[in-house]
């Protein structure tokens, strides 16, 4: 399985901007098409990226200036 990341805002690319005030974001391990993501979602509960790994996804929100918390 390749390390990937695929971003589902319209920019191709997300910043503090886009997440409001709040610098936050978080991460939560789910499954998708029989595969396991790490998700990324705005304080606002918009999905904004996946990566397979949970190393990958705090790296783009360190990336971002923000503040990853992992939900379950």
């Amino acid at each position: 399985m390749e390390d990937k990341i695929v971003i589902h805002s319209p920019s191709e690319s997300f910043c503090s901007a886009e997440v409001g005030m709040d610098e936050r974001v978080y991460i939560k391990y789910e499954m998708q098409n029989n595969e396991p993501v790490w998700s990324i979602y705005s304080p606002d509960g918009e999905k904004m990226a996946e990566a397979l790994s949970r190393e990958k996804a705090l790296a783009i929100a360190r990336q971002n200036d923000l503040q990853a918390i992992q939900v379950n």
